[in-house]
């Protein structure tokens, strides 16, 4: 007569840093906030990610990326698109950042939470102030290597405070432009790409 042992499982739910669709209001990017500037185009049908708020990252703790989808036939390297402005707006129930390119080529992310973020190339400590950051290379964009670039590329401030929010940009290098957003916690946060024109809209929980 054989001997049945009882086996008991633990299973163990984590929550995905980042799901596949997460609501976004669905009105443009421009903000009623004096330091916002209007778009023209609503968000309400860009592929988006929600970050969860399940704790406080140590060190990091990567979402998942968005790999831009590069078109066939580009224009040559003086006419690629380039990081062309950042702006913050105060919403009922968020606060928005846009970071903005030229052109309408497609833009993506990776990135990740972290509480010790570090400058591109150089690996300098980053120190908004703030207890815990998302940090995003944005994908899509080129260095302004050209007069035509340079003429084009972003010339505001590095940094823009909205509510209890501070964003930092840390300029181009190759494929990417770091920003760096830091919060008085770790919040929700919907990412969406857009186009026409080109750019990622950060979507802050209050």
């Amino acid at each position: 007569m054989s001997k049945r042992t009882a086996l008991s499982a633990l299973v163990l739910v984590t929550t995905a840093v980042l799901c596949g669709c997460s609501p976004t209001p669905s009105q443009s990017d421009a903000s009623s906030a004096p330091t916002a500037s209007a778009s023209s185009q609503s968000p309400s049908l860009a592929p988006s990610a929600s970050a969860s708020t399940s704790a406080t990252p140590s060190t990091w703790e990567s979402i998942e990326p968005r790999f831009p989808q590069q078109s066939l036939g580009k224009e040559d390297a003086n006419h690629a698109p380039v990081f062309h402005d950042m702006r913050v707006g105060d919403h009922d129930g968020f606060y928005r950042v846009v970071v903005e390119f030229t052109g309408s080529d497609d833009v993506g992310w990776i990135g990740g939470w972290t509480t010790s973020p570090l400058t591109q190339g150089k690996g300098d400590p980053i120190d908004l102030g703030t207890p815990v950051y998302l940090d995003l290379n944005l994908q899509g964009g080129a260095m302004p290597v050209s007069e035509e670039l340079a003429a084009n590329y972003y010339k505001g401030p590095k940094t823009l405070d909205i509510g209890p929010i501070r964003v930092l940009e840390n300029g181009t290098f190759e494929a990417d432009t770091h920003i760096v957003i830091g919060m008085d916690r770790k919040r929700e946060v919907t990412l969406s790409a857009l186009s026409s024109p080109s750019r990622v809209v950060i979507d802050i929980a209050k």
